[in-house]
């Protein structure tokens, strides 16, 4: 409540919880940046989407648990990030497999797509799968084109939806097994 009016939450956790955690990580992680995320043992970049504009935001510096908190701000889950002027969310809106933005930074890339499959017409008798649906197509399309970009491309399948978190042991297995049997493959592509 402000006042006697009644305020909507634009998300179901606060992200306190998480943004803690990555504070924790970052703050206790052997290595500290403080001229950007290229100086990482790994190259990182946080690829986000600009809420108001709906414009890719690509973080490459400042606080690495907040440029991990604004990618992982999902709609309805965790609030957007203000940082400076913007208005920070998961750049999965506008680059779910973020392969042109890991060109800028790599000779070769190995995109992961773990989306999942779109709905039977079977299962489209619900109205939220419908309305999961109507986002996945363009998301398919935008995937679809996205991996073009990348070297090689590595697609475990799993029953499970692609934001279903439970059992993470059989997610990395599933990835696991179908990344060995594509190790050589991988290898002379990268040798060549």
């Amino acid at each position: 409540m402000r006042g006697l009016t009644p305020i909507i939450p634009n998300s179901i956790y606060s992200g306190e919880k998480m943004a803690n955690y990555l504070n924790l990580l970052t703050i206790q992680s052997p290595i500290h940046t403080y001229d950007g995320f290229n100086k990482l043992k790994y190259n990182f970049s946080a690829v986000c989407t600009d809420l108001v504009t709906g414009n890719p935001v690509i973080l490459k510096s400042g606080s690495l648990s907040q440029a991990m908190r604004a990618s992982s701000s999902v709609s309805f889950l965790l609030p957007p990030v203000n940082m400076d002027t913007l208005t920070l969310v998961d750049g999965g809106l506008v680059a779910n497999i973020p392969t042109a933005f890991a060109l800028m930074n790599s000779d070769f890339t190995i995109a992961v797509n773990t989306t999942s499959e779109l709905h039977s017409s079977k299962e489209l008798q619900f109205p939220w799968l419908v309305a999961d649906q109507i986002v996945s197509i363009p998301m398919k399309i935008l995937n679809e084109e996205q991996v073009k970009d990348a070297n090689f491309v590595i697609a475990p399948r799993s029953t499970k939806a692609s934001n279903d978190f439970t059992n993470l042991d059989s997610l990395v297995k599933e990835g696991y097994k179908t990344t060995l049997p594509l190790i050589k493959k991988v290898k002379e592509k990268i040798d060549s």
